[in-house]
């Protein structure tokens, strides 16, 4: 059981960016990538309503959210190894 949930929800422009910057994908990828936000993070959400009601939820929009939560968590480890 989960007890800490992250999902992405970036833009579809920053996704397409990445994406093209990683290099080809199929179609089907792309159709994937552009509904995203409309048709599968809906039913990821619902998942985690249901299946996990308790977990602690966190959805980053951007890159700076990333790195704001990657540094807490790795402030939180510091301060755990410290403190035994």
């Amino acid at each position: 059981a989960a007890d800490t949930i992250v999902v992405l929800d970036f833009t579809f422009l920053r996704c397409a960016w990445r994406t093209l910057r990683r290099g080809r994908e199929q179609a089907e990828y792309w159709r994937w990538v552009r509904a995203y936000r409309s048709r599968s993070l809906p039913d990821v959400m619902r998942a985690i309503s249901s299946e996990a009601p308790h977990a602690k939820l966190y959805i980053l929009r951007n890159p700076a959210m990333v790195r704001r939560l990657a540094d807490e968590i790795l402030q939180t480890a510091a301060q755990e190894r410290r403190s035994r």
